[in-house]
C-alpha cells in the first residue's frame, strides 16, 4: 500500500519523527530524505532506530506510538497516478485483488475507505497478522489464502526490495514499481519493473510468469 497505492512515505517519516523528537532525537535523513527503510515494516524500522539512537522503549511501544502518530497525518494522504484506473480496469476483468501491508489493519481500513477504494478488494492484510515481515513470504501467502488462490497464479506489485524477494518467495510473480524513494534500486529479480501504476494494465499483467 505504502509507496505504491498512495503518496505516504514523507508522512511515515514525519510520523517516525514525531515519535523520536519525543525521546529527544533529532533523526538523520536517509539518501531519499526520509528516515525510514522501505520494505521491512514499522517494527523492522524501529528495531534498526532502536539500536542506532538507543531508544528505552520496547519496539511494541514505539511501533504503537507511530502508528497514532500516522492516523492524524491519514488526511493528507492521496493516491499514487494510475491507481485508480488500475483497480477499475481489474475489478471489471473480475481479478481478485488484495492489499498486504505491514500498516495496522485500522490504518489500512481507514486509508481504503477515505480514499475511496476499499470496494475494489476481496482482502486485506496488515503486518499485525504474520510473524515474519517481508522479505519473508508470509504476508503474501496469507493474502492468497484469503484470495482462494493458488500463489502461482498471484501478482504482487511492489516499491521495495523485499518485497520483490518475498513475492518470489511465495512463488508469485513479482512486479516492481518506480517511484522517488526507490530508484536508487534495479530490482533485478522482479519479473517486470514500471515506472508507474499508469504503465500497468491487465494485459501485461496476465503475460507474467512467477
Amino acid at each position: 500500500m505504502d509507496g505504491l497505492m498512495i503518496d505516504s512515505e514523507h508522512l511515515h517519516s514525519r510520523s517516525f519523527e514525531i515519535v523520536l523528537n519525543k525521546y529527544g532525537v533529532e533523526p538523520a535523513l536517509n539518501k531519499y530524505g526520509i528516515i525510514q527503510t522501505l520494505g521491512i515494516g514499522v517494527p523492522g524500522n524501529w528495531e534498526k532506530l532502536k539500536k542506532k539512537y538507543q531508544l528505552k522503549p520496547t519496539v511494541a511501544k514505539l511501533t504503537e506510538e507511530k502508528h497514532a502518530a500516522y492516523e492524524k497525518l491519514i488526511p493528507e494522504i492521496k493516491p499514487m497516478s494510475g491507481l485508480k484506473k488500475l483497480l477499475g480496469e481489474l475489478q471489471k476483468a473480475d481479478v481478485k485483488m488484495a492489499v498486504a501491508s505491514g500498516e495496522s489493519i485500522k490504518n489500512i481500513k481507514t486509508i481504503l475507505s477515505r480514499l475511496k477504494i476499499d470496494k475494489y478488494f476481496a482482502a486485506l492484510v496488515s503486518g499485525e497478522e504474520v510473524k515474519r515481515p517481508k522479505p519473508a513470504p508470509d504476508i503474501f501467502l496469507r493474502a492468497s489464502r484469503h484470495l482462494k488462490i493458488d500463489p502461482v497464479y498471484c501478482a504482487v506489485l511492489e516499491d521495495a526490495p523485499s518485497g520483490i524477494q518475498a513475492a518470489k518467495k511465495a512463488n508469485m510473480a513479482a512486479v516492481a514499481v518506480l517511484s522517488e524513494f526507490n530508484h536508487g534500486n534495479k530490482f533485478k529479480t522482479a519479473d517486470a519493473v514500471y515506472n508507474s501504476l499508469a504503465e500497468i494494465s491487465l494485459t501485461k499483467l496476465k503475460k507474467l510468469k512467477a
